[in-house]
């Protein structure tokens, strides 16, 4: 039988460190009036730090009398004690000290190679300082952008500033981004921000670079004008101008046509007064908003998106959706019961019903423009709408492509469009798409609708989604 023992063993290895006995390290942490110099163990240090292992083996540290000679003037001395309590004890308690000390201490743990600690650090403040984060981005990405160890709050940091980026681009401190913090920035296709706005703040960075220029072009000359091109070229090919409105190019595009390559700035102009024309220089694709879902994407909110404003098949490249999707739903975390979904669905407006088929991946649904509101009976509308989304493996190239079927309400069957019966989940048309009394099972039977689209056409829902459709 194995016991724990180790609550002695910390409570021990603690005395171990205060009282430093037979010590063979001295570490110097910290400059002038600040600094603080730590006794400490050389076989400790090796075991538990891969940095200090490497450095006790070559001649990075000094000896003298026998002693090994230390300085780390980057580290803080507050920071230094808690990563000796850590090596030593394996006990830290980060709730006691400032957000400000604790990213410190996360830069300074990445540089000892402490990934326990590291990791540990990344969770606390994302858990435990959200509002500090969201208060701080820039000081947070000039810290830990380049540590190749804090890829976690990387991607945590990059997701909360593309969800919400309004505080961070118009923060004083933005104009210090780094270039690399910025350009990954708009690379995303989920920063939720209009491109014009994007464009702005990219020019207001762009001349914070260089002393001489004012925020204003109309203040440039010639010299000016090509400094900034300098500064700004890797960002022009990220940047949506095909996007923006016509008003949009001519107030803020336009005067900054020097900075633009000749090909793109004609493309744009033709653009606006013959929009028919293929454009010659490469376009990106919308940036779309995130979407909170277990089954789908936001490439998929666009497409029903889409679909919602009258279209068929799938949008252009250059279709920018009108609509956010707010999830109200979620059967694995409400309960696969028709009082669930009506609890959080019923009087809620437009709306979009999503369920993921068990085994298949196939995902169907419907749009009901006019919501659920316990009618007890058939709705009329012309405007909803059911459909089928699923891969499809193409066998000469062995490639899997996206292939949907959308199917509108038949003129004459309007009337019957949608049945709201409250002991039911979602149901469409005459039998077109029903969810069952469980909420995780139902049909698909064309009737009111142009298509069918499932066969066979009972079903199993792995997944089932409602989501508010509001027109942004």
């Amino acid at each position: 039988m194995h016991h724990g023992f180790l609550t002695n063993l910390s409570r021990d290895l603690s005395k171990l460190l205060n009282d430093s006995e037979d010590h063979d390290v001295m570490i110097q942490v910290g400059q002038d009036s600040y600094s603080k110099v730590f006794k400490a163990h050389a076989n400790l240090l090796r075991a538990r730090s891969p940095y200090f292992r490497a450095a006790l083996k070559k001649d990075w540290a000094i000896k003298e009398n026998g002693m090994f000679m230390f300085s780390k003037p980057n580290i803080s001395t507050l920071v230094f004690e808690i990563i000796l309590k850590y090596i030593y004890c394996g006990d830290i308690a980060l709730e006691e000290y400032d957000p400000n000390d604790i990213l410190e201490l996360l830069v300074a743990a990445d540089e000892l190679i402490l990934e326990e600690l590291v990791e540990h650090v990344q969770h606390h403040l994302i858990n435990n300082e959200p509002q500090w984060l969201l208060q701080n981005f820039v000081q947070v990405m000039h810290e830990v952008f380049s540590l190749q160890a804090c890829k976690t709050f990387q991607d945590h940091c990059i997701d909360a500033i593309c969800s919400d980026p309004q505080s961070f681009f118009s923060s004083d401190e933005f104009t210090s981004v780094e270039k690399d913090i910025l350009l990954a920035l708009l690379q995303r296709n989920d920063l939720e921000m209009e491109e014009v706005d994007l464009w702005n703040h990219v020019i207001r960075w762009g001349a914070a670079q260089t002393q001489d220029l004012e925020n204003w072009c109309g203040q440039w000359n010639e010299d000016g004008f090509s400094k900034l091109h300098d500064i700004l070229e890797d960002f022009i090919p990220l940047l949506r101008f095909f996007e923006m409105s016509p008003a949009e190019f001519y107030d803020h595009v336009r005067p900054y046509k020097p900075l633009l390559p000749k090909e793109l700035y004609e493309d744009l102009v033709r653009s606006h007064y013959k929009p028919q024309i293929p454009r010659k220089y490469p376009v990106l694709p919308p940036r779309s908003p995130r979407i909170d879902s277990c089954i789908i994407q936001t490439k998929h909110m666009t497409l029903i998106s889409h679909w919602i404003d009258g279209g068929s098949g799938k949008p252009s490249t250059y279709h920018k959706p009108r609509y956010q999707f707010k999830l109200l739903y979620r059967g694995t975390r409400d309960n696969f019961t028709p009082r669930a979904f009506r609890n959080k669905c019923s009087n809620q407006g437009a709306n979009v019903v999503i369920l993921k088929i068990e085994g298949s991946g196939k995902i169907i649904g419907g749009y009901n423009p006019i919501g659920w509101c316990n009618r007890s009976d058939y709705a009329d509308t012309k405007k909803s709408f059911i459909f089928a989304i699923d891969e499809v493996l193409n066998s000469s190239n062995n490639q899997t492509t996206e292939e949907s079927k959308l199917s509108r309400i038949l003129s004459n069957m309007s009337s019957a469009a949608i049945f709201d019966l409250e002991s039911y989940g979602p149901n469409f048309g005459k039998g077109d798409l029903v969810v069952y009394e469980n909420c995780n099972t139902g049909s698909c039977r064309k009737y009111s609708y142009e298509h069918e689209i499932l066969d066979p056409g009972d079903f199993i829902a792995e997944e089932f989604e409602v989501f508010k459709v509001i027109e942004k």
